[in-house]
């Protein structure tokens, strides 16, 4: 699976569809409680290795995110800092349902 794969399936009308359907369904950032207006991301809980996993509508496996706290979990997920700031956050990543594969303690 390639970077092109995903982002060709990114501007499908199905992926399209899913992502109002999980808008509607979620409402809010899952990490900040604002309201999904303008620019948010909807997330995949797991590291898809796969094009079937990752067109997968299976809404279980999916958060929406603003696309601020989506950027801002990935970081903190990849960080290899033991700070106390750190380990909080990814144990709030993980709460919320970020993703164990992303999550790197």
């Amino acid at each position: 699976m390639t970077g092109l794969d995903r982002q060709k399936y990114r501007t499908s009308n199905e992926w399209r569809s899913f992502r109002e359907q999980m808008k509607q369904q979620q409402k809010v950032c899952k990490f900040c409680g604002a309201p999904l207006k303008g620019r948010w991301n909807l997330h995949h809980i797991h590291n898809c290795k796969t094009m079937e996993e990752y067109m997968s509508h299976n809404s279980n496996d999916f958060l929406c995110l603003c696309n601020q706290c989506h950027t801002t979990l990935h970081w903190i997920a990849r960080k290899k800092s033991k700070s106390k700031f750190f380990i909080k956050m990814k144990q709030i990543a993980k709460s919320i349902g970020f993703g164990d594969d992303w999550i790197k303690f």
